[in-house]
């Protein structure tokens, strides 16, 4: 373990904002670990094993060198260490866990020494699959670093308890950035997305909350590049009610709602940066019962029209979206599609929504154009036409999200379009009040990959509770 030796020594002298909490934790002192001993151990972290198991062997030192790697990106990167781990290693148990949960991360009291320090448990079962395994290290370990920022969040007694959909999506984004080679976890996140991306944006429900790292990839992609991650959450230090809607309004030029805009509209072809297997709305393979798209529409099938009644569970929920496809492969050459957009004012529980209407030009995977249009409060309603779509663009996507908070059931709204005579040259045109339009620049992405069985089951079983 010589290399994982040296790694560790760049890390105790690399990491900002460090402070030491001494040697203060035993396993005999946490509940539940006291027949762990230590398997394979370096300078800032020790693996345990229950007594009397089989040593874990290179399984074991894999782990060590995926925590040191980790541990080095984030000093690298300039993140504040886990409390006390310049001073003595990090307690990390290797475990049978149920439920195929592969780990968590807790916090420890030094006892008779004022401070506390984290701790990693690990299932047993992941360390044979570094796909699963790296992105859970990296995701685990920044917990850690997240408390040295906001330790008001952590722990049985956390008194902020509004940013958990953000704590757990921005681990689950620095994931790939620590471990860029690994992408099966996020691609199989992706799916969850996508199944049901009418969830509001905070849902923490234990399965929707990982899926919304989608949000923060799309930072980057508006920001270009992920150093806006360390400033939000360098706003956080010192701050006990600290917001990540305000602190996304302070460091983002675009500020959170329209943010939350960009997100949705990238995320309908999923035309994000670094994971090109994301897998979006319309690449879900489905046989027709489950799908996240509210509407399909063939060029044949106009003029259509649609809805989604006030209360639906597939309605928009606070932040999230209905997305509807309007397929082009059949349009003629110089027609344009007109799409016509009545929204409800308010929520059958009569909470006023401020709607956000996206029509976005997609092709071969990407974001074309999109013009952006926020109707009236009063009387909420859209026309845009989208002319050149079968000389440009695959098709038109029409999104719409309510917003601020609002809990209770969502608000209804519906759809008409129609096909008539038009231009050759993309152009997307707003016929009603509302604001102008915006483009957004092209990135590649790429196919979508296998979906598990195991997410899939837990997005029906969740519509079958509801």
């Amino acid at each position: 373990m010589k290399t994982a030796c040296v790694i560790g020594l760049v890390v105790v002298l690399a990491f900002p904002g460090s402070s030491a909490a001494g040697p203060c934790v035993d396993p005999a002192d946490i509940e539940g670990f006291a027949s762990f001993e230590v398997d394979v151990a370096s300078s800032l972290f020790a693996v345990h094993t229950r007594s009397g198991s089989d040593p874990l062997g290179g399984r074991g030192d894999a782990l060590l060198l995926l925590l040191e790697d980790a541990v080095a990106d984030y000093a690298q990167r300039g993140w504040r260490s886990p409390a006390g781990i310049d001073t003595s290693p990090m307690l990390v148990f290797v475990e049978a866990l149920p439920g195929g949960v592969g780990g968590y991360t807790r916090v420890a009291s030094c006892g008779d020494t004022e401070g506390e320090v984290d701790y990693m448990v690990v299932s047993e079962a992941w360390l044979d699959d570094d796909e699963r395994l790296a992105p859970l290290v990296a995701h685990e370990l920044f917990h850690t670093v997240q408390r040295q920022y906001l330790p008001e969040a952590f722990g049985p007694d956390a008194t902020n308890t509004g940013n958990q959909w953000f704590i757990e999506a921005s681990a689950v984004y620095e994931e790939s950035l620590v471990f860029p080679q690994f992408t099966r976890t996020a691609e199989e996140r992706s799916v969850v997305w996508s199944l049901e991306p009418w969830w509001a944006l905070k849902t923490t429900d234990g399965l929707t909350e990982y899926a919304r790292f989608i949000y923060p990839l799309a930072l980057e992609a508006m920001t270009a590049g992920p150093q806006w991650h360390l400033e939000v959450w360098e706003t956080a230090v010192d701050e006990p009610t600290w917001d990540v809607v305000a602190a996304i309004d302070e460091v983002t030029d675009r500020g959170f709602d329209a943010g939350v805009r960009d997100y949705l509209v990238l995320a309908s072809e999923m035309d994000l940066p670094r994971l090109d297997g994301l897998v979006g709305p319309r690449d879900v393979p489905s046989d027709g019962s489950l799908s996240g798209l509210t509407d399909f529409v063939d060029a044949e099938e106009l003029p259509g029209d649609g809805d989604v009644p006030p209360g639906d569970p597939e309605g928009p929920q606070s932040w999230g979206a209905n997305y509807v496809w309007f397929d082009g492969q059949r349009m003629e050459p110089e027609t344009a599609l007109r799409l016509e957009v009545a929204l409800d004012p308010e929520t059958p529980d009569g909470a006023l929504v401020t709607w956000a209407v996206e029509v976005v030009a997609a092709s071969g995977g990407e974001v074309v154009n999109r013009l952006s249009v926020v109707p009236a409060s009063a009387d909420p309603r859209a026309v845009v036409v989208v002319h050149g779509i079968a000389e440009s663009i695959d098709g038109v996507w029409l999104i719409v999200s309510p917003g601020p908070d609002f809990v209770g059931e969502t608000p209804g709204w519906s759809w008409s379009a129609r096909v008539h005579p038009g231009e050759s040259e993309l152009r997307l045109e707003e016929l009603a009040p509302g604001c102008g339009c915006a483009s957004l620049g092209s990135r590649p992405s790429g196919a979508a990959p296998p979906i598990l069985a195991l997410l899939l089951l837990a997005v029906v079983w969740r519509r079958r509770v509801i």
